[in-house]
């Protein structure tokens, strides 16, 4: 189907065009995008909305959504309206529009779902699959709470990681001896958390050393030459 305007990218878009990956993978509750993707969602005000501006807020909203879903199938579009209405209706004052109103403005926002173009307004990070299996007694708010929580902490390990594994590499040998102190400055991490992941982290220790062995002033380098000189022969002397 041809629009005028383009088609905005909503959640529900999201999980349309991943509806074949979702449905085979029932087991997985949350999939990660991988980076924040813009969508436009219905904004629904947590507060009451007066009597004044009631008719135009709902006409607005209702609207908006129309032309966000205008690709979906009439009757789900009418559906999604109509739960929208009464979301709206909960929290407006006065009475000010009828049951026969709100139809009104339900088929209105039909008639006129490509009649602009809907901008995003928020982002997304994860996807929770509806078709996923729900085990017996299994609390799938915790669950999505903790596997989300889990992506992002492994991703600012990563992240972590990188920054430190960068600046080690990247290091320029001529400058002074690389120590903890030096790469907690260029990095802009706390001493504490360049010990812990040189500590946790072998490969990242091991570069840390070679940088930390080739790196100095020509100065720090004669010193240290001379003492590994010192050091040979206090060693020779022992044997």
């Amino acid at each position: 189907m041809e629009f005028e305007y383009p088609i905005v990218t909503t959640k529900h878009l999201l999980i349309k065009e991943r509806k074949k990956l979702l449905e085979t993978n029932k087991d997985v509750l949350v999939f990660d995008l991988g980076h924040d993707v813009q969508i436009f969602e219905p904004y629904i005000p947590n507060k009451i909305i007066k009597t004044d501006s009631v008719l135009s807020f709902t006409e607005g909203v209702l609207l908006s959504i129309s032309n966000a879903y205008k690709w979906i199938n009439e009757e789900l579009l009418r559906e999604m309206l109509f739960d929208y209405s009464n979301r709206l209706r909960e929290i407006s004052l006065g009475g000010v529009i009828t049951n026969e109103g709100y139809d009104e403005l339900i088929e209105k926002a039909i008639d006129l779902k490509d009649s602009f173009e809907v901008e995003e307004n928020k982002t997304i990070r994860f996807l929770i699959n509806p078709h996923y299996k729900r085990e017996i007694g299994e609390d799938i708010n915790k669950l999505k709470t903790d596997l989300i929580n889990k992506y992002l902490a492994i991703e600012s390990t990563k992240d972590t990681f990188d920054v430190i594994y960068e600046e080690i590499t990247c290091y320029d040998l001529n400058q002074k001896k690389l120590t903890k102190s030096i790469l907690k400055d260029i990095t802009g991490l706390s001493y504490a958390t360049i010990k812990l992941y040189l500590k946790e982290y072998p490969s990242l220790n091991d570069a840390f050393l070679q940088v930390n062995n080739l790196s100095g002033t020509s100065a720090q380098k004669l010193t240290r030459y001379y003492n590994r000189k010192k050091i040979s022969k206090v060693a020779n002397c022992t044997y």
